[in-house]
């Protein structure tokens, strides 16, 4: 989504747990983890940018943090469900 001063992106990353990260070792776990951005331009340079990606859900897929059994970790995947077109 876009307007003349702003442009919003909701991303999925995915990617394979190869090496230390916040201090936990190599796992080979695959992961895949949600996330939005938004950044608003001036005179065509970005000037700010906000976002959030959900950090829980890749330490959940890790092992780093628990999970609710049974429970799909990842809230910010349904928020960003919420806005796909």
């Amino acid at each position: 989504m876009a307007d003349d001063e702003h442009v919003a992106l909701a991303y999925t990353l995915t990617g394979t747990h190869r090496g230390d990260f916040h201090g936990v070792a190599a796992t080979n776990k695959r992961i895949e983890v949600r996330g939005l951005q938004i950044g608003r331009f001036r005179d065509g340079q970005i000037v700010e940018r906000w976002g959030s990606t959900d950090e829980l859900s890749l330490m959940q897929q890790i092992g780093a943090a628990p999970s609710p059994d049974g429970a799909k970790p990842g809230m910010l995947g349904k928020v960003a469900d919420a806005f796909r077109t």
